[in-house]
């Protein structure tokens, strides 16, 4: 039995299920409502990890294939056993040629052995046709007594495994000793290979799927506050302009305009809202309690980092990643089977091609999986890169704004200016405080990303 890997593409789906709010059962759910306050990301990973069956199920699997390689192994000892007396059998087998074309030889070395307790008390008459001759009369034979009894007893072993005669052809030893012996096994333990693999592949989209669901909840408290924000200044400016319109000093237009901005401006924190309820189910979800227990999410640090070179990333992913690792393990695994099967089976052999042609498919897909993962870090830190100069980018435009935002402040309080003015250009302060806030949490996001896909160690 070999393992088939779980493709890249059932993790992203995992992946994607999770982070899009998808309700994904990774075990039962606890009735008991317990209520935790306060959730850390490990927590939550760690429960995650634990309600999940999906790497139990791996495990045992593992389990049972290591279990079944163990008997398999106890199994071909008597034929491993046997394999080992083939270079004596077969070089007994010369001299037992030998032999047989002498006359007389073997029916001598026959009586040697059906005699050969009362040898060693008293010589006795045989009779060899028209030759008599005592048992103390030595025959120049090329095998000894012992020889000949071994071969007698190796070629009754022999035989009950099919084997007539010790000319044994390579393709026969490779069928009934090689492959069951020393073929088969390399592939079982490439089976376990793939299992310990998957187990962690599975583990780590676990954890990245889970780390994102958690991620994505703090993004969108931070963003609901910044909405929370914009529709009481929507809602403020649209009270302050309906006494302005009663007033006469405000068009129905310009009224409506900031009654339709504070609508929508409600709607996109009420749907914000209703995402982060969801999003906190399905974490309940993941952590096998019931979905509507609350807990509060622990907002991390924010921090900047140095970032290395992409070449850096690449090179870390190649070295640290189990995909690689596996399929570097299962070429090396079948590179040992052809080179045993080069001793015994011819190369125009369908089974010889079979297995090159599995170590072709090995290589293409190492090829395939290195290509994959710098696509991944390339895309990654392309991303890191440009939301790092984003944030700086956004930070100096909030910066710039607030400074504005005082100079009018000023005007305002000199009666220089009219206070809606100065309002207005609060919403547009507000949006440039959103702005830096959504790239600093994007580079955040793209740095987790990185660090997940190269197997670094989060810098927490």
């Amino acid at each position: 039995m070999k393992y088939k890997r779980i493709k890249k593409e059932l993790v992203l789906i995992l992946i994607l299920l999770i982070s899009f709010g998808t309700v994904f059962i990774f075990g039962k759910l606890s009735m008991s409502g317990e209520e935790n306050n306060i959730l850390t990301k490990d927590m939550f990973i760690e429960e995650a990890l634990e309600y999940t069956n999906v790497i139990d199920n791996l495990e045992n699997q593992k389990i049972d294939l290591v279990k079944g390689y163990t008997d398999y192994n106890k199994i071909m000892e008597p034929l491993k056993a046997v394999y080992d007396m083939l270079p004596t059998y077969k070089a007994l087998g010369v001299l037992y040629d030998i032999e047989v074309s002498q006359s007389n030889h073997i029916r001598y070395l026959d009586l040697l052995a059906l005699n050969v307790q009362e040898v060693l008390v008293e010589p006795e008459l045989i009779e060899f046709g028209e030759l008599q001759v005592t048992l103390a009369d030595e025959i120049p034979t090329m095998m000894s007594i012992v020889d000949y009894m071994t071969y007698t007893e190796l070629k009754d072993a022999f035989s009950a495994f099919g084997i007539l005669d010790h000319n044994v052809s390579k393709n026969v030893e490779y069928n009934t000793f090689v492959d069951p012996i020393s073929i088969f096994p390399i592939s079982m333990l490439d089976g376990i290979n793939g299992l310990s693999s998957a187990v962690k592949t599975t583990e780590s989209s676990i954890k990245g799927g889970a780390a994102q669901l958690y991620d994505s909840v703090i993004l969108l408290q931070d963003m609901l506050i910044l909405l929370d924000q914009s529709y009481n200044s929507s809602l403020q400016s649209y009270n302050r302009n309906i006494v302005k319109y009663e007033k006469g000093l405000l068009s129905e237009y310009e009224l409506n305009k900031s009654k339709n901005q504070q609508i929508i401006d409600r709607i996109n924190r009420d749907t914000l809202s209703r995402k982060i309820r969801n999003s906190k189910m399905n974490i309940n979800v993941m952590r096998g309690i019931e979905p509507t227990v609350s807990f509060s999410i622990e907002i991390p640090k924010q921090f900047m980092i140095k970032i290395e070179t992409l070449e850096f990333y690449k090179e870390t992913a190649r070295q640290n990643s189990d995909s690689i690792k596996s399929i570097n393990t299962s070429i090396n695994y079948q590179k040992q089977k052809l080179d045993i099967m080069d001793d015994y089976i011819s190369k125009n052999d369908n089974r010889y091609k079979t297995e090159e042609y599995q170590l072709k498919i090995f290589e293409l897909q190492l090829k395939e999986a290195i290509n994959d993962i710098e696509l991944s870090i390339t895309e990654n830190y392309n991303d890191l890169v440009q939301n790092y100069n984003g944030y700086f980018l956004a930070l100096e435009e909030l910066e710039d704004a607030n400074k504005q935002l005082e100079r009018l402040q000023i005007n305002l309080d000199n009666g220089l200016m009219a206070e809606y003015v100065v309002n207005d250009f609060k919403i547009l302060v507000t949006q440039k405080a959103n702005n830096r806030a959504t790239k600093l949490r994007d580079y955040m996001s793209a740095l987790t990303a990185l660090y997940n896909i190269t197997g670094l160690d989060f810098p927490y």
